[in-house]
């Protein structure tokens, strides 16, 4: 069964009946098993043709040394795409493993090979994003990062009241409350919505108020008392942020915070604007019709990363130990603006797949260069040099 909103049916059916060929449109999936599990059984859609492609990262990337050996493995795993992708010979390459590493090895290995690339990897995108857009551009192909549920739920609630003439001085995700006296996230949750916020904040250009954001937990009704300016009696340093909050008696969904003047007592007010959050298990699929509908465009170069995400440790880690690549047992994410991630010199979770502990690293301790060495031989580590002369460079 095709679970996708009627409007981006109708969106896709047109953009693959617009193709002059009459052929179907072939679409190389490449997952590895955490996505294959979470994706379930593959959509069929009229005109589409689904060719999956499953990478064994399971034992590949989880315990390597820092040493020649992810090079020699990441090289092999590329290998193997290329031969199926000229094999095959497909329309777009989507993107769907879970890991920054593995993501950015498929997505340049797409687009050196000449093929359009829709990723679904948030970790990717976070870590190499921006390098990949300029890749794209320069080969004159696409790439469309297709962002999670809550990040475009979040750019179409902000839309709406940019549009009805508010001015958003908040916008995020709210996560329900757990009962009374629990934790109301675990670290897995934490992880989640720092790196989507991360997202959120890079496709909108708003920052963060502060590392790690606020996530306050309240009432529903109280949240615009907190999340406004300082000046204004809130909580915020800057006029403007992303963030999350924790609100009682809601579901998941993102909110807003919006500002309007008001005509008689020509006071400001601010009111909280919510929206559930609904989820389809194929939303990946609209992606499809950016990059087929007749004049896409190569990505826009403006494209600036303004937040990443780091990590703090869990546990006690020694020296000379390993970091987990993609799990939550070593460390937690926390988003951070891209200024105070190289002043503060911390790793971005995308770089800590492989690297170790070079002294004691207690709970709770941010994860830095100075504590830890990250692995310089992998690709990613490579990519993102090229992505900061880019940076450098504009």
């Amino acid at each position: 069964m095709l679970i996708l909103p009627p409007k981006d049916i109708a969106r896709l059916a047109q953009a693959v009946a617009s193709r002059a060929s009459g052929k179907p449109v072939r679409i190389a999936l490449l997952r590895d098993a955490e996505s294959r599990k979470a994706m379930g059984p593959m959509p069929i859609f009229p005109g589409i043709e689904i060719l999956a492609f499953d990478l064994d990262t399971d034992g590949a990337f989880a315990d390597f040394d820092i040493s020649t050996q992810s090079a020699r493995i990441a090289a092999e795993m590329e290998a193997g795409v290329q031969a199926f992708l000229a094999a095959n010979r497909p329309d777009v390459v989507v993107e769907a493993t879970g890991r920054a590493l593995t993501g950015a090895m498929v997505c340049q290995a797409a687009l050196e090979s000449g093929y359009p690339v829709v990723s679904l990897n948030p970790r990717t995108d976070l870590a190499v994003g921006h390098y990949l857009r300029h890749l794209a551009h320069e080969k004159g192909l696409r790439y469309v990062f297709w962002q999670p549920d809550s990040v475009r739920a979040a750019l179409d609630l902000k839309e709406a009241l940019e549009a009805s003439g508010l001015e958003i001085v908040s916008l995020g995700a709210t996560l329900p409350a757990s009962g009374a006296g629990e934790q109301p996230l675990s670290d897995a949750d934490i992880s989640a919505v720092m790196i989507e916020m991360a997202c959120l904040a890079n496709a909108t250009g708003i920052s963060l108020d502060r590392p790690g954001m606020n996530g306050q937990h309240c009432r529903p009704e109280e949240l615009a008392g907190f999340y406004r300016p300082l000046e204004e009696g809130g909580i915020f340093a800057v006029p403007c942020c992303v963030d999350y909050a924790v609100l009682d008696g809601l579901p998941a969904g993102v909110y807003a915070v919006a500002k309007a003047q008001e005509t008689e007592g020509k006071s400001t007010a601010y009111r909280t604007h919510f929206t559930p959050l609904s989820s389809c298990a194929h939303s990946w699929l609209a992606a499809l019709a950016e990059v087929l509908e007749d004049g896409a465009k190569t990505p826009d170069l403006a494209y600036r990363p303004v937040a990443d995400v780091c990590a703090i440790a869990l546990r006690d880690v020694k020296p000379g130990e390993r970091l987990a690549g993609a799990g939550a047992a070593d460390y937690r994410g926390i988003a951070m603006r891209v200024d105070e991630i190289r002043w503060r010199e911390s790793i971005p979770i995308g770089l800590l797949e492989g690297a170790m502990a070079k002294q004691i690293i207690e709970p709770d301790e941010p994860i830095v260069l100075e504590n830890c060495v990250i692995d310089h031989t992998s690709r990613l580590y490579a990519l993102r040099g090229l992505q900061e002369k880019l940076r450098l460079a504009s």
